[in-house]
Formats: C-alpha cells, structure tokens, sequence
C-alpha cells in the first residue's frame, strides 16, 4: 500500500495533531550584546515605517516599544515625525498624551492635548480627557476654563452636561446653573429645556424653578411653537400632576390639544385619557372629553388625507351633536359641504346630498333654527345639476319641512318646480301623498293625469290612480281607468292590470250581495241569464251586471291568452258565485253546475287544441276535485277517469355528434292514442286500397 502525503495529512488532522511553535527564549546579560538589539530592532522599526509611512499603527508601535524601554526622548519623537505626517488622526494624539500621562510627565501631556484641541477642536474626546486629567491634577480652575473653551466650540448636549457634571461635582450649583442657561441659549430646542427642567425637578429638587423652565418654553421668543412637540406638554402635564396641580395639567393637556396639529396629538390623547381616568373630578365628563378629543383628531387626519370621505365627515358631525356644542357641529357641516364631488355621476353625490339633508335635519330639530333650515336645503338644490340627475328625497325632505312650517304653498311651489325641471316617479308620489293627505282629491286626480302621461307604461300608477276612485266609491271612474290602462300597447305588468280589474269587479259584486243580505233580499233565482224578472229589487239587478262584468272580463282575457291560471281563476270564480247562489234551489244548482262543467270542458279542449299537455292534465285534476264535490255523480268521474293520463318516461338525442340522450316525463292521454291508431288504421287501409288499384291495372 502506497502512503501519499495527503493521506498523512488525513490522519494529522483527524487525530488533532496541531503544530506549535515555541519562541526561543533569549536572555541578554551583555550591555554591548543589548545594544546590538536595540539597534537591530530600531533597523526594522524603520524599514517599517519607510515601507509603511501613512500606516499610523507602525509609529504607535515603535513609540510605544521606545517608552517601555524607558527612551521617552526617542519615543516623543517618534511620535512627532509621525503627527508631521498624520497630524489629524486622533488615535495618535491620544497615544501621544496617554504615553506622557502614564509616565507622569503632566506638564508635556498638558503640552500634547493643548495642541490637540487646538488643531482639532471638534474632536471631543480631546477635550474629556484634558479636563479630567486636570481635574484628576486638581488643577480645578484649568479645568473649568478647559470647558470654557470647549463651550465656545458649542459642542453638542454630551459636552455641555460633561461641563455641568463637573460643577456638581465641585458643588458650585449656581455655577452649573449658569452652564444649563448657557446650554439652552446654545441650543433653544424643547430637548435641551426639557433636560434643564428635569435637572432642575430632580437634581436641585426645585419645583417653583422647573416650572418656570417650562413655562418659558410656552413662549414664544424662547421657544418657537415650531420646535413644540407633544412631548413638551406631557412632560409638563406630568409634573403638575406629580405636584398635585391637577386643575394646571388639565388646562396643559386642553390647550395642547387645541393648539397642537393634528399629527402630533396621537400620543397625547391617550395621556389625556389616562389622566382623566385617574383624576377625573365631574364625573365622566372629563373622560368623555377627553376621548371626544382623541375621536375628533383621528377624524381630522382623516378628512386632512381625503376631503372627500363623506362618512368621516358624518362621524365627526354626529361626535359634536353628541356634545351638544352647536357652533362646533355647524362648523364641521359648513366645511364638509364645501367639499363638492368633482365627477358628474350620480353615485359619487348620494353621500355629499346626504351630508346636506342631515345638515338640514341639525338645524331645524337641533339648532331650531328654521331660517337656516331654509337656507340650508336651498343651497343644497342650488348645487345639484338638476340637467344630469336630481335627488328627490332632497325635493321631498324640503316639501315636508315647508308644511311642518305651515306654508303650503310654497311646499306645493318647490315640488311643482321639481316635476318641472327633473320629473321622477318619487317625486309625483310625494306630490300626490300630500294632496291627498290635505284632501284636495281633484289636485291628486290632475297629478295623476301628469303622471301617467310622463310614464303612460307604469302598471303600478294606473293601479295607484284606480285604487283612489275607487276608495272615494266613484266606480264608473275606477272602470274607466283600467280600460284607458288595459288600452296601452307598451304596459310594463299587463297581467296585473287584468287582475287588479277582475279583482275590482268581484268585489264590488261581493259588496252588492253582501248589502242584498243585509236588507233581506232574496237572491236572484237564475244567475246566467241577464234579465231580471218582474218584482225583483235593483241591487239585484245591479249584483247580475256587476257578476256579468266579471264573466266578460274573463272571456276578454282568454280570447288574449289561454293560459291554465287563467282557466283555473275563471272556474274558480265560477264556482264561488253560482254555486253560493244557487244553494237553496235545486234547479239552479243543476244549471250552475252544468255551466262551470261546460267551463271545464271549453278549457280542456282549448288547451287539447293547443297541444299544452301539462297544463291540459292539470285541468283535468281540477275539474275530477270538482265533480268528487257533486253528490251522485260517478258516471261523470268515470269519464273523467277514462281521460286522466300516463306520466311516461321517454329520452331525445341531445348532442347528436356525442351521442348525449336526456331522460324526460311526457303525458300520454288515452284519446290522443286511439286518434293515433285509428289514422294509423286509415292510412293502413289506403295503402291496401292503392295497392289493389295498381295490381287491376297491370292485369
């Protein structure tokens, strides 16, 4: 087996074999033998730092070998050579002067970090350790003109408080104060008052003077109210409090709240609501103020962000109403209306015309204020373009307001002018309600008119129209308008109309008889004919002709369509009339029945004729319940029965090209199947017949 290098080196480092090196220790008794390695290594510290000039580490390292050697002449000038070369790295010079302060040469070191701040005054690391190596020397006025000088420079908030720390250290507290009035005027930021209110609170224990410190900074000239941040007033807040002033930190806590912008009250909102949790005198009311303010901030970044959030504008309209501070309310609804929708679609206005209907409703159930009521829906239809759309609530909530204000006429003016410039059918109902409910029926009976010749298709105004005459009992006009409706070519819901006419018509016959009843009237002996024998009263006559209406009705309606609810109705109707009439004679029974059976049997042959097999089964159903009901009668519910059908199952191609089939129920009626196979017995004799007359004539 060959053993190759790599496999050694395998097995070295699996096994955890790591190679050391050991310097060789070397002891120097000879005076001449050490001078030989100075020199030598003073050789290399040269060739370093040729090689390596702009390298700092290198001269600190020679220096620093120099010093321990005790050759601090040599090591200052290296030190030198090398400040000529990198005179602004700050590691050289503090090499420099802490070489000269741990061998105790303070006045050289003195020397070094005065000529360091000279050529570096911003570096302030030059200046900490100046100062505190004279005051470590007890040199305490060098010290304090060391920071006086450095004050000049304005150094930033670490400096100034190093300058006030060492006052206190000395205990000269009035001169530190006078370095925290130096430190504000140097910089007149909420921080540095901030710091010199809290030295003050929590340092010197001087309560009257920290307010004062933030009093000041509520001024103007101290402090501009630009650099003012919430930050500043729940300081303060929180100091009075911690006081016992609560009353002065409630006003910080409101007029910070007033005067803040919108942006900046986050935090101190939730301050606020805290503290009138804690300390709230009256109750709830300060809590609820307080969060009254924070829901009120919250809306106004809102409406800042999109003057267009018209919910917001409500939120913020009803939080003021909730307050019951009018003025306030006002104002907010005077700056949401100003904000009008730029696109000219209806669907972008619903939530601005709404802001002016509840703006309307403030000031006339709020404010009571009826004259800006007034004014409040006149500018609102003012800057609605009626030529494009129109709201007619608006029309309508302005109508209703003028007749609480018991002005008619002008309620009557404003709507006459909205059917005018933008007729709808919201606002021709609203028009006519109100007539009607002042009882002025001919004003409705003209509306009406207009209507229905704005709109001649509406099913539901003819109704609405019908419903009117004949609530006032004129009954001859009620007929008149359904005919002029049944007329119309382009009705939206004929079907309707026809059932709201026979429904009319029924009705009054019902009214007719049920007044017939309670005179003691008989009722008529024949109902199917017409003519009123001798002796008999009007009403009678007058229940026929309206029962007679009815019929016609129905026959003019199945001449239009022969639908099987129209049928089913008619027999139905039929049912109910005759029959209750006919009740107490015997022939008249015969004859009612005769005629509804006669009914049922135009019906099944009319949908037979049509080839509408479901309903044509249906039929029969309806006319089998109706014999089961006439005693003795099973010759003609086996007839009946002979005529029922099968429900069979059948299947038709679909999709011819996929071979899909589809599965479906059909009715087989059992005259159909005889018809069929009786043609099918013609047919079959014609051919035979064809046949024969083909074989005479070959032979």
């Amino acid at each position: 087996m060959q053993i190759t290098a790599e496999h050694i080196l395998k097995v070295a480092n699996a096994s955890g074999i790591q190679k050391t090196f050991k310097r060789t220790e070397h002891e120097i008794t000879d005076p001449e033998e050490l001078a030989m390695v100075k020199l030598e290594k003073r050789k290399e510290f040269e060739n370093r730092v040729r090689s390596n000039r702009d390298r700092v580490a290198v001269w600190v390292k020679y220096a620093n070998w120099e010093a321990r050697l005790g050759e601090f002449a040599r090591a200052r000038s290296i030190f030198e050579r090398g400040l000529q070369v990198a005179h602004t790295d700050r590691s050289l010079w503090l090499k420099y002067a802490e070489m000269e302060m741990e061998a105790k040469f303070i006045n050289r070191a003195r020397n070094v970090w005065d000529r360091a701040v000279t050529i570096l005054p911003r570096v302030e690391q030059f200046w900490y350790k100046y100062a505190f190596m004279e005051e470590i020397a007890g040199a305490v006025d060098s010290a304090r003109k060391i920071f006086d000088r450095w004050m000049v420079w304005e150094p930033s908030q670490q400096g100034w408080m190093s300058y006030v720390k060492f006052e206190e250290r000395q205990e000269e507290w009035t001169k530190a104060r006078q370095v925290m009035e130096r430190y504000c005027a140097c910089h007149p930021y909420e921080s540095s008052y901030l710091k010199y209110a809290n030295w003050e609170q929590f340092t010197m224990r001087d309560y009257s003077a920290a307010r004062s410190i933030y009093e000041r900074c509520l001024k103007e000239e101290e402090l501009p109210s630009v650099r003012r941040t919430q930050k500043l007033f729940m300081r303060f807040a929180k100091f009075e409090e911690k006081s016992g002033e609560l009353e002065r930190a409630r006003v910080i806590y409101k007029y910070a709240l007033e005067n803040l912008p919108q942006d900046q009250r986050k935090k101190l909102h939730e301050e606020f609501i805290s503290f009138e949790k804690r300390h709230a005198l009256a109750g709830r009311e300060g809590i609820d103020l307080a969060v009254t303010e924070k829901r009120m901030a919250r809306y106004e970044s809102a409406v800042a962000k999109n003057p267009m959030d018209y919910d917001t504008w409500f939120d913020m309209a009803r939080l003021m109403e909730s307050r019951n501070d009018i003025d306030k309310c006002r104002s907010v609804y005077d700056r949401a209306v100003r904000n009008v929708p730029t696109v000219a679609e209806k669907r972008f206005w619903r939530r601005y015309v709404y802001l002016w209907i509840y703006y309307a409703v403030f000031e006339e159930l709020v404010a009571n204020d009826r004259v800006r009521t007034r004014a409040v829906y006149l500018e609102a239809l003012g800057k609605i373009p009626h030529k494009k759309f129109t709201f007619a609530k608006l029309w309508i909530y302005y109508a209703q307001f003028e007749v609480r204000c018991k002005d008619v006429s002008s309620a009557r003016k404003m709507l006459g002018v909205a059917l005018g410039k933008c007729p709808k059918p919201k606002l021709f109902k609203a028009y006519i309600e109100l007539e009607l409910s002042l009882g002025e029926v001919d004003r409705a009976r003209k509306l009406y008119e207009k209507f229905l010749e704005y709109q001649p298709y509406d099913s539901s105004t003819w109704i609405a129209y019908a419903d009117l005459e004949e609530e006032i009992e004129e009954f001859e006009r009620t007929q008149g308008i359904y005919e002029l409706a049944l007329q119309q070519d382009q009705l939206d819901d004929k079907e309707l109309i026809w059932e709201k006419y026979i429904e009319f018509e029924r009705k009054r016959s019902h009214d007719i008889a049920t007044g017939d009843r309670a005179a003691g009237l008989e009722p008529s002996n024949d109902t199917i004919n017409t003519t009123v024998p001798d002796g008999q009263s009007a009403s009678v006559d007058d229940r026929n002709a309206s029962m007679n209406r009815v019929e016609r009705l129905y026959e003019r309606l199945l001449s239009q369509t022969s639908h099987i609810k129209v049928w089913l109705a008619y027999a139905n109707y039929m049912k109910e009339s005759l029959l209750s009439d006919s009740r107490d004679s015997v022939h008249s029974s015969d004859n009612a029945v005769m005629k509804v059976r006669k009914l049922y049997e135009r019906g099944y042959n009319t949908l037979k004729e049509q080839m509408q097999q479901d309903a044509r089964a249906l039929m029969l159903e309806e006319w089998k319940t109706f014999e089961m009901n006439i005693p003795n009668n099973r010759d003609q519910i086996h007839s009946l029965d002979r005529k029922m059908p099968q429900r069979i199952k059948k299947r038709r191609l679909v999709d011819e090209a996929n071979d899909i089939w589809e599965e479906y129920y059909e009715f087989e009626f059992p005259e159909d199947v005889e018809q069929q196979s009786n043609s099918f017995a013609n047919l079959k004799f014609l051919e035979m017949a064809k046949k024969w007359k083909s074989q005479t004539a070959e032979s």
